[in-house]
């Protein structure tokens, strides 16, 4: 039946982070390239952007600039093709180089893409200094791209943990050790039995 083939196609469905970490795991070799690897993969939007920054890379991991941009150029290589840029621009520029369409004419292209948009051919082969019939191949590439990579996959809710039990440092120098009170279960009691 119909439905049967829904439930079939939805649970075969694999979520994006479990791609990613698949790319991740098979394609660096470096253990230190794939913790870099893993936090810049905590922070893809639903959209497939990188929403974090070199510099929070740079300060929660403690490594150089060099290195994360290393490792994240290296990921930016992955599939979906476009995923882990930081704008519109970088996903397009990503797309472009993965299919060999990236060249002289459509990098002056990409540095005017608010006329991409507008699909005002004449003004962008003015400022591109290039031919109409140049533009208009440039913007059918562009406009075949997929300006959000992630979209289309199953995105994987990040749950907040919390923990059972909780550890506090002693005056002395021991330790306290109590359970967390939230992750109690909440027991109502009747007051008449209470009382009874």
């Amino acid at each position: 039946s119909d439905d049967f083939l829904v439930t079939e196609t939805l649970a075969d469905q694999e979520s994006l982070r479990s791609i990613v970490d698949r790319q991740i795991n098979v394609d660096l070799a470096s253990p230190r390239d794939r913790q870099i690897a893993f936090f810049l993969a905590d922070h893809l939007d639903a959209a497939g952007y990188l929403s974090a920054s070199i510099d929070d890379a740079v300060q929660r991991l403690g490594e150089t600039v060099g290195k994360v941009e290393t490792v994240l150029a290296a990921i930016q290589r992955f599939e979906p093709s476009g995923i882990f840029a930081r704008d519109l621009k970088e996903c397009l520029r990503l797309q472009l180089i993965e299919k060999r369409w990236f060249d002289d004419v459509m990098a002056r292209v990409m540095d005017h893409l608010a006329l991409v948009a507008d699909a005002n051919l004449d003004r962008l082969a003015k400022a591109c200094d290039i031919s109409i019939d140049q533009a208009i191949h440039a913007v059918k590439k562009i406009r075949s791209l997929n300006p959000k990579p992630a979209q289309g996959f199953e995105v994987d809710v990040i749950e907040s943990v919390t923990p059972d039990v909780i550890l506090s440092n002693r005056s002395d120098g021991g330790w306290v050790i109590r359970l967390n009170a939230d992750n109690l279960p909440r027991v109502l009691v009747n007051q008449t039995y209470r009382a009874q």
